[in-house]
């Protein structure tokens, strides 16, 4: 497994854990949580992943169609090449950049997933086919090739064999990608500036299809004075904690498959779900958020969504978290779950019934399920 020793790298795993101690970005109407059925979910196994030595899981984690759990393990100076796990843990599979042969020096951004292929995110360079001409301080000169930097995305297997890569042709920066069932894009990112966000409908060949306008989504802050009136999806330049900047809520939101759809989540804000088509129709969902609570993952089923959120507790205390089952048309919440132990934020894969956890234990990798296994009215707690 490869692991990418770098200074960006290493700032990338930081913002990710980071984000895991952000402040919850404060409530909503949690009228309707009165009125959710309450699941205890309970430990059914957990098995060992070998071969993974790395002791982070960074964000995402995410559930490929036949169980395997994708994701990037770091150490605290570096993070590793994607791999996936096999449903059982018993093999790992991966999508490393050195197995990108068709572009120059690749370097991984970010990843999707849909049925259980992967699409990398990845910068790299492009020959300009003209000439440098490069001069020392001893007044000699050499020529040397001229490259730019272009983003890519690379399209792998499930088996994790390269099927080749597509350059973007966008004019915005891309920080999230995602891949509808047709093989075109949906690319989530910021203006040149990074001052204002940009969401793209782009083709499969990597050209520009055209911008779609998200209503209620983050923004920049006016610096020319206070809104009127202020509104919840304005944000600051900087925060006073993690996540509470326009910068970094563009950088860890996240594009997430549900069936023919794409969601756009905007991690720990108030702002709705947007739900996008192929053929570029939003839908804006309103999701009910426990109070002081913070939306963190969406994992999606046939019948609903599952939505984790965490709170950051005061004093440095740590962070506290909660999970439900949400109607996918209103927001409503229809479950609330309960644990008998904390099994972090690593979700992986759901159908409602099982949760497979992504988690670190005991120096080891392992897959934790619980499945569940009570069932009570909200009047009962």
């Amino acid at each position: 497994m490869k692991v990418v020793s770098t200074r960006r790298g290493a700032a990338v795993l930081l913002l990710l854990m980071a984000h895991l101690y952000g402040a919850g970005q404060g409530p909503q109407s949690s009228e309707a949580l009165s009125r959710v059925v309450y699941v205890t979910l309970q430990v059914e196994s957990s098995v060992d992943v070998p071969g993974v030595s790395d002791p982070f899981i960074t964000a995402p984690v995410v559930c490929g169609a036949d169980g395997a759990i994708f994701v990037r393990t770091a150490t605290v100076n570096a993070v590793s090449d994607l791999i996936a796990v096999s449903r059982d843990g018993k093999s790992t599979t991966s999508f490393g950049v050195s197995k990108i042969t068709d572009i120059l020096n690749p370097s991984l951004t970010t990843f999707f997933v849909r049925d259980s292929d992967a699409y990398l995110l990845v910068r790299g360079s492009t020959a300009e086919g003209r000439t440098l001409t490069l001069h020392r301080p001893d007044g000699s000169a050499e020529n040397q090739p001229a490259y730019s930097s272009r983003q890519y995305i690379a399209h792998f297997r499930a088996d994790g064999t390269y099927l080749g890569a597509v350059a973007l042709d966008v004019p915005i920066r891309p920080l999230q990608i995602g891949t509808f069932p047709n093989g075109d894009f949906l690319i989530a990112g910021t203006t040149m500036d990074m001052r204002e966000t940009r969401v793209a409908l782009v083709k499969a060949n990597g050209q520009f299809d055209r911008f779609l306008e998200l209503t209620d989504d983050i923004r920049l802050q006016s610096e020319s004075g206070p809104e009127t009136p202020p509104s919840a999806a304005s944000l600051p330049q900087t925060g006073k904690h993690f996540g509470e900047s326009f910068f970094e809520a563009t950088q860890v939101s996240a594009i997430i498959a549900d069936g023919r759809n794409l969601l756009l989540v905007r991690k720990g804000q108030k702002v709705p779900v947007f739900s996008v088509s192929p053929a570029g129709q939003v839908e804006a969902v309103h999701l009910d958020v426990p109070d002081g609570y913070g939306l963190w993952d969406i994992k999606t089923t046939r019948a609903f969504w599952v939505a984790l959120y965490t709170h950051r507790l005061p004093e440095g205390k740590g962070v506290e978290f909660s999970s439900m089952a949400l109607d996918p048309k209103t927001g409503k919440a229809l479950e609330r779950y309960s644990y008998t132990s904390f099994p972090g934020f690593g979700l992986a894969c759901t159908d409602g019934i099982e949760f497979s956890f992504l988690i670190r234990e005991d120096n080891k990798l392992k897959i934790l399920k619980l499945i569940s296994s009570h069932v009570s009215s909200s009047a009962e707690n």
